[in-house]
């Protein structure tokens, strides 16, 4: 397993291993750019996100936990790392994790489509299937304009860096959200749902 101090997720695996909890724990499915980072890099993939019984990380056992399934190899990101101090030894090539404080990710919420920056736009990055965003119409690619009072036109680098690592749509239950697909302006309504209990 590899460790990413430039990923802001959790812990993933490879998709290949997915099929041993397919039967046994709840999942969600979705597909398009999780790696968009601040300037839109990353290609098309499908994703699972799925709750796993147990899962071991050197000394350390989780329980309940979700975990990310995808086209990639394994790796650990900064959701994961900042629950611990971490000591690296690349002479002993080890990691020492000294826990600060519980890893816990038990529940997925949100409001089935995430968004990365590109070109100075909020775009839709990534769509959960089968979710009120996916059956309402909303589409990888599509320009987020607003959302509630929140302007997502033109960002400057600043509000893209704010929107990416504060993401103010996170704290809302509710939202109505314009978007733009090829010129055309729609609105709709969306509400926070439980993807994962």
């Amino acid at each position: 397993m590899k460790f990413d101090t430039g990923s802001n997720g959790g812990i993933k695996l490879p998709l290949d291993f997915y099929s041993n909890v397919l039967d046994t724990n709840k999942s969600v499915e979705y597909y398009g750019k999780a790696s968009t980072a601040i300037y839109g890099k990353g290609e098309n993939k499908n994703y699972v996100d799925s709750k796993v019984n147990s899962i071991e990380i050197g000394d350390l056992q989780l329980q309940n936990q979700i975990v990310t399934f995808d086209e990639n190899f394994p790796k650990i990101g900064n959701k994961f790392f900042k629950n611990f101090k971490i000591i690296i030894s690349y002479d002993e090539n080890n990691i020492y994790m000294i826990k600060q404080k519980e890893y816990s990710n038990t529940v997925l919420e949100n409001f089935g489509f995430q968004t990365g920056i590109i070109d100075q736009k909020a775009i839709v990055s990534l769509v959960y299937k089968n979710s009120n965003a996916e059956k309402k119409g909303v589409q990888l690619g599509d320009e987020i304009v607003s959302v509630n009072d929140l302007n997502f036109s033109e960002l400057i680098s600043k509000d893209a860096c704010n929107i990416l690592f504060n993401n103010p749509i996170k704290e809302m239950d509710s939202m109505n959200i314009l978007f733009s697909r090829n010129g055309n302006k729609q609105s709709l309504q969306l509400e926070k749902e439980t993807l994962i209990n």
